[in-house]
Formats: C-alpha cells, sequence, structure tokens
C-alpha cells in the first residue's frame, strides 16, 4: 500500500541545496557591496539562501552528512558557510570547533565561519558567545570578536583584554570591532598600531583619528594596489583628514599607474563637484572608464545607467591588473555600467549649477544635508555604503551604520536594521 505520510529523503534535492545555499552565500558577500544590488535584490538572495538552508535543516542527520560532503568535495567559502551553519544548529558549539578542527584548523575561512554564527537566532548564538569571547582558543575568540562587529555588539571588557593579546589575528579581530562598534575610548590604542594593522588603521579612522590612521590607509593602497583592502582604504581615507591633505594623497596615487584606479575612487569618496569634469576626462580611458562614471555619479547624484549616460553598445573588457587579481572587484567593475560621453558632458552641462564649489557632495546633495538615520532615496549598496561611513565620521562614538545587515519586508517595505 502507498503510503503517502512517509518523508523521503532525496539525495539528489538535498545536495542541490547544499551547492545552491553555497553559491548564493558567495554572491550575497559580492552583492553587499556592489554598484548595482538593491534592497530588493539582497532580499531575493537572502531570502532564497534561507530556504535552502531551512531544507539542509530539515533533513536531520541526512541533511548534515550531505553538508559535511559538498564542503569535503569542494572546501570553498560559501561550503565552509552551509557546513557550519548547520553544524551550529545541530550540535552547537561543540560541532563547530570539530568542524574547524577538521577543515580549518588555520580560520582561512574566518568570514564564512562569522557569518555562520552571525545568521543563527539570538538565543543559539549566545550559547557561542558567552564562553567563546573568554576562550583561551584564539580561533574562537577571533570569531566571537568577529560576530560582534559583524551585528555591531560592543563586547566591553572583553575587548579590553584582546586587544592585550599578542595574536595578529585576534587583534585585527578587535581593532575591527573597536571600529565598527564606535569605541572612541579606544582610538589611541588603534592609532598606535594603524601602521602595521590595516583593521588598527581603519579602527583609527573611523574613531577619529585624522593623521595615522588616514595616512596608513593610503599607504596601505600604495602597498597593495590589487589587494583586497584597497577598496575600503580609497573610501574611507579621504574622509579621515582635512581636504587639502586628502586631496595630496589622491595626487599621489593619481600619479601611479598602479594605484590610479583607487585616486579615482577617493576622489568620488572626497566627493568635491570641481573635479566631475577631470572625471569626464577619464571616461575616455578604457580601463579607467566605469570606475571615472561611478565616481562621477557618487558625487554628482547622475544615475549612470540611465539610457541617456549608458552606452548602447559595451566595448569589450579592457586589460585591467587590478580586477584581474581581486575577484571581488572584478565582480563590482562588471557591474558597473560604461558611460556614454556625449551623454554624461550634456547631464553636466545641464546640472553644474547645482553644486557648490568647495562643498563635499554626496549623490548630488551636499554632505551635511543628509539626516542619519534617513536614507530615503538611495537605491544601491555602494550607495549605502558610501553614507554609512560619511554617519559615522561624524561622530566617532556612534556605531558604523550596517549595510550587510540582513533586508526584511516591512509594512510593504524592503528595510535593514543598521
Amino acid at each position: 500500500m502507498l503510503n503517502l505520510n512517509r518523508r523521503e529523503t532525496r539525495l539528489d534535492l538535498l545536495r542541490t541545496h547544499c551547492e545552491d545555499a553555497s553559491f548564493l552565500f558567495t554572491l550575497r558577500e559580492k552583492a553587499i557591496e556592489a554598484p548595482n544590488y538593491r534592497l530588493i535584490d539582497v532580499y531575493d538572495l537572502e531570502e532564497r539562501m534561507r530556504g535552502h538552508l531551512l531544507a539542509i535543516l530539515l533533513a536531520n542527520e541526512a541533511g548534515a552528512r550531505m553538508a559535511a560532503d559538498v564542503l569535503a568535495e569542494n572546501p570553498k567559502a560559501g561550503e565552509m558557510f552551509v557546513a557550519a551553519y548547520v553544524v551550529a544548529h545541530r550540535t552547537g558549539p561543540a560541532g563547530l570547533v570539530r568542524l574547524i578542527d577538521d577543515w580549518d584548523e588555520g580560520l582561512t575561512y574566518v568570514r564564512s565561519l562569522t557569518m555562520a554564527l552571525a545568521w543563527c537566532q539570538p538565543d543559539l548564538l549566545s550559547s557561542f558567545m558567552s564562553t567563546w569571547i573568554a576562550s583561551t582558543d584564539l580561533r574562537l575568540t577571533t570569531l566571537a570578536l568577529s560576530v560582534c562587529a559583524e551585528h555591531r555588539v560592543d563586547p566591553q571588557h572583553h575587548l579590553d583584554l584582546a586587544l592585550k593579546i599578542d595574536d595578529a589575528r585576534v587583534r585585527s579581530a578587535a581593532f575591527r570591532c573597536a571600529g565598527f562598534c564606535g569605541r572612541a575610548g579606544l582610538r589611541d590604542d588603534a592609532t598606535a598600531f594603524a601602521g602595521e594593522n590595516f583593521e588598527a588603521a581603519v579602527a583609527a579612522t573611523l574613531l577619529g583619528d585624522s593623521s595615522a590612521g588616514p595616512q596608513a590607509l593610503f599607504a596601505a593602497i600604495v602597498k597593495e594596489p590589487a589587494g583586497p583592502n584597497a577598496r575600503r582604504a580609497a573610501e574611507l581615507a579621504p574622509l579621515g583628514m582635512d581636504q587639502e591633505a586628502a586631496q595630496s594623497h589622491i595626487q599621489s596615487l593619481l600619479s601611479s599607474a598602479e594605484a590610479a584606479r583607487w585616486g579615482i575612487v577617493a576622489i568620488g569618496a572626497l566627493g568635491l563637484p570641481e573635479t566631475l569634469d577631470w572625471l569626464v576626462r577619464q571616461m575616455e580611458v578604457d580601463v579607467l572608464a566605469r570606475v571615472a562614471a561611478a565616481a562621477f555619479g557618487a558625487i554628482s547624484g547622475a544615475d549612470i545607467k540611465d539610457p541617456e549616460l549608458e552606452q548602447d553598445q559595451f566595448p569589450e573588457d579592457p586589460e585591467n591588473p587590478i580586477t584581474e587579481a581581486n575577484v571581488v572587484e572584478d565582480f563590482y567593475e562588471s557591474n558597473l555600467p560604461w558611460p556614454d560621453l556625449d551623454g554624461v558632458k550634456a547631464w553636466l552641462d545641464e546640472n553644474r549649477n547645482r553644486f557648490s564649489l568647495g562643498q563635499r557632495h554626496i549623490m548630488g546633495s551636499a554632505a551635511w544635508s543628509y539626516s542619519y538615520p534617513d536614507m530615503a532615496g538611495l537605491k544601491y549598496q555602494s550607495a549605502f555604503r558610501a553614507l554609512s561611513y560619511e554617519y559615522a565620521m561624524r561622530d566617532p562614538g556612534v556605531a558604523l551604520p550596517n549595510w550587510h545587515a540582513q533586508v526584511r519586508l516591512e509594512n510593504g517595505q524592503f528595510v535593514r536594521t543598521w
């Protein structure tokens, strides 16, 4: 007799759930920084990923085995996230420690593990954080601090203790947490390490240091222009010092073929409308055209995706050593529009009187005119990131608004908790 109530586990479908969740995690990691993803797009990715994760958990032991098998076959960031998320829900802290011991003893995938924990519900997450934040296993301390930074939760005295630990990985996580949580009292600690620790340089800048922190960020770009932190440095450093000093550093970047891209990104972050005509001229250089258009839009508010401002036919991508060496930046570049030079020039001629020279602008409005936490009118993740930096720099004692936070549907609108 056919029993329609009998549960059947389809291993082929279970594998698909694991693989798709892994892919969506990897895509979301890029999307939350991207220039063309809106809240609705991030929400779509998150809901699809959440559905796959739920299906894996509903399969109980079979789901856990499949997540482990997929990780064993392809040990990468997405697969580590899925396996860690499943283990966290099934066997808790002890199981996750075993997973780390077996597959990531050196915390190569610290971001994946951090996000697996960050996506857990608060009651489950507390079972990790209460012991890991003070653990003698420095890997667990690193993860706990990273989760605190992700959620903008200040671990108080645990953070002070972590900064005294002579371990580069813990120190980076601690400084990241300090900067993201607005621990202004730790600015001097961050400044002291700014020259040797990138996260300390970020923290020092976010916490109000106008010298060592921003200078270290500019130096990091010169040292590693194809590195994973170059965009973060270029977007934040100009906000941490006076305009004259920032322009001097930007000019140094522009004088280097390897770092010119980041000089243009920094110009967009600084936001001075007198640079708009110069940015238009950079759009004539194929390797700089799209990033120059993005900087132009960041200052002026022009949407280069508008049919009148974007080319009808895209040219072939030019050789670009920066994007070829940096998969995230390559994704960013590939999602930028190719500007139509005549259209952009015509737009600028029509709108240039809207801008006040010498005054910083963000997306077409004077920077001071944005009132936290109002982010109405923003479309893309890159815009949310820019305004998050702007708000954090106004008050070093407040947390950095979280453009990585999960998106939810509330009263018919897509929102997130900043």
